[in-house]
């Protein structure tokens, strides 16, 4: 008897038998809602959209709206990338309502998640509700190497809540990620009038120049 209830305590016990909870595992396909909080430049800067990604069909949109901490408008964008047709489109709206539409050979991250597996557990925050992963990229011979924090609930390992860049310093909090979303053809509309090169009035975006023909960047923005 005595030995019987010995078991039931390392059963029961916080940590015997286990290192922690399940590994987190995150779709490749899903519809996302995202908040990001870039710092930089002694400044704040907030991006706020959604993306929706299409792993199988090689297909990725993410609609952004990224504001200074004051809500001072800095831009407006749009980027498309089909790799069906082996094209990326990139739409800006500037703070003066110019429209800049650029396409590209396809470039789209095979991965979003491929970091995943490798983090580390480090702890369960109680008062959120939360279990914190951190992965140690500049310490691993991989393609990204930023240092990530995350978080995902305690009760589902399949959703992350809050991604942090500490390379980069940007935060991103997901409102929602729907991995049984099914992506549709209309998600991925090619805009209309998209030029090879700067149309317009030939000006640039700022966010444009900040993200266009970067793999790394494309990584920071909306994953």
């Amino acid at each position: 008897m005595a030995v019987v209830f010995l078991l039931f305590l390392l059963v029961v016990s916080e940590g015997s038998f286990f290192d922690g909870p399940l590994q987190p595992k995150f779709s490749e396909t899903y519809k996302a809602w995202i908040f990001q909080t870039i710092y930089a430049y002694n400044t704040t800067i907030e991006a706020n959209g959604y993306t929706v990604r299409d792993q199988a069909g090689g297909r990725e949109i993410q609609n952004v709206t990224i504001r200074y901490e004051n809500g001072t408008l800095l831009d407006q964008y749009s980027q498309l990338h089909r790799m069906d047709i082996n094209t990326t489109f990139l739409t800006t709206w500037d703070i003066k309502g110019n429209t800049t539409c650029v396409k590209s050979a396809g470039l789209m991250t095979p991965s979003i998640w491929d970091w995943v597996p490798f983090t580390n557990y480090t702890g369960r925050d109680y008062f959120f509700n939360v279990d914190e992963w951190f992965y140690f990229g500049s310490r691993l011979n991989r393609t990204y190497v930023d240092d990530l924090s995350l978080s995902v609930s305690i009760e589902d390992s399949t959703i992350p809540l809050i991604v942090y860049d500490h390379t980069y310093a940007i935060r991103s909090v997901f409102y929602s990620f729907d991995s049984s979303y099914k992506p549709a053809d209309s998600d991925f509309q090619p805009p209309p009038n998209c030029n090879d090169s700067y149309g317009g009035n030939k000006q640039v975006s700022p966010m444009l120049e900040l993200i266009k023909g970067n793999k790394r960047k494309q990584r920071l923005f909306f994953l």
